[in-house]
């Protein structure tokens, strides 16, 4: 039997099947002494093919009875979301909105956005979120989930009728600058509530502009460009 005194450190090699994105342990204890309680700092767990650390903070007690299940836990940051509701007729809105985000290195639980970013010159008072074609920011902490592979949106219908055309939800992980951009194109309203976002692959192009060398040639306007496969 192991004893697991204070301030010890046990290494153990275990062999088991691939679970791929490591996200939970469950751990169950079987009383062998006279101890009933122990109180668990922290498990590492190290995926000797790649290197990969995940590390399951308890900091508390476990008794033999209930046991523990640890998530994994993720490096805090600071997520920018920002969703950009349609250019369309009929938006009307009374809803919760929540997010759920997953990513390579785990996901964080359902939460809110709450407590948007009032724009410049526009008040608290004054502003309200969600009309149309508007662009609306919110502050999320949570842990970073690495690269991004899809973000569940969910509304929870108010007492008045909504309406809402999502075009797109932007999400940067201020910490590191990476930006996932997330189409969407869809109706919520109360029938239709939730939706699952997967990031638009991107790169980084260089665009030289070439004006002509013919009389008159020169434009002092804007110029924008749209990048098509079709």
């Amino acid at each position: 039997t192991t004893i697991f005194s204070p301030a010890s450190v046990h290494v153990f090699n275990v062999k088991a099947g691939d679970v791929s994105v490591l996200q939970k342990l469950d751990i169950k204890t079987v009383q062998k002494g006279k101890e009933s309680m122990w109180h668990l700092d922290k498990i590492e767990v190290v995926r000797l093919d790649n290197g990969v650390v995940s590390t399951f903070i308890k900091r508390d007690w476990i008794s033999v009875d209930s046991g523990a299940s640890i998530n994994k836990h993720l490096p805090p940051t600071d997520w920018k979301v920002v969703l950009v509701t349609g250019d369309v007729e009929d938006i009307t809105f009374d809803a919760k909105v929540f997010v759920t985000i997953n990513g390579a290195d785990g996901s964080i639980d359902e939460a809110e956005l709450t407590n948007p970013v009032v724009p410049t010159g526009k008040t608290a008072a004054d502003y309200k979120p969600f009309t149309r074609n508007s662009s609306d920011t919110f502050m999320l902490k949570a842990g970073d989930v690495g690269e991004i592979s899809y973000v569940q949106l969910r509304l929870e219908p108010g007492a008045n009728p909504t309406t809402w055309y999502l075009e797109q939800l932007e999400l940067t992980n201020t910490t590191t600058g990476a930006t996932f951009l997330m189409p969407c194109k869809s109706y919520f309203n109360q029938y239709s509530s939730t939706s699952y976002l997967y990031p638009q692959s991107s790169s980084t192009y260089k665009i030289s502009v070439y004006t002509s060398d013919v009389k008159d040639a020169a434009f002092d306007g804007d110029v924008y460009v749209k990048l098509s496969n079709y």
